[in-house]
């Protein structure tokens, strides 16, 4: 549909162009200027579907771990890096997916997080390799931990396995304190 109202748009142009220089015939336009027209118009158009469908990322991880412990959620953690090419197309593809949006939406809290950032945080949980997906249950304990890139099935598949069960509210520190209390779950 997009691509249909986009053509329709190139030609429009073009029409409008060639008839205003009716008078020179070396200026009317043809197939290559349609599609020159149309492939601006395409980078110049914002893309409705990325802009209504996004997850409402947090980038404090006080305020995301608040939110953990307040809805009981556990915390979604994606670990980028700066030129991190895989790290792009998951934020691009993956997590642009609306089944991905909206499972993440109903049972985690998302976190965003650049390595360099958080070294210590990065440090504790092992991760040597960009990008790493963490999810920590509100009570500090890592339910799994996934690194590089994941198509939204299989993203998809992959939350779907992760079957938090509420233990104990008694280590509900948040995992970035100076004294973690974040335990890998075996």
């Amino acid at each position: 549909m997009r691509w249909a109202l986009l053509l329709s748009f190139g030609r429009a142009v073009t029409r409008s162009v060639s008839e205003g220089v009716r008078h020179c015939p070396r200026l009317r336009l043809g197939f290559p200027w349609t599609m020159l027209f149309t492939a601006a118009a395409m980078l110049a158009m914002p893309l409705a579907a990325d802009e209504a469908a996004k997850l409402p990322w947090h980038h404090d991880v006080s305020a995301a771990w608040k939110e953990t412990q307040t809805s009981r959620r556990p915390l979604l953690v994606f670990v980028t890096t700066q030129g991190c090419t895989y790290c792009r197309l998951m934020e691009r593809d993956t997590f642009s997916d609306g089944e991905v949006i909206a499972q993440i939406g109903q049972a985690f809290v998302p976190i965003t997080i650049d390595a360099a950032d958080q070294t210590a945080f990065v440090k504790r949980l092992g991760i040597r390799v960009y990008p790493t997906t963490v999810i920590i249950a509100p009570n500090s304990k890592v339910l799994d931990s996934f690194s590089g890139y994941m198509k939204p099935q299989q993203l998809r598949n992959r939350l779907k396995s992760v079957s938090y069960q509420e233990t104990s509210t008694a280590n509900d520190q948040a995992p970035i304190s100076k004294d973690e209390k974040v335990t890998k779950h075996e």
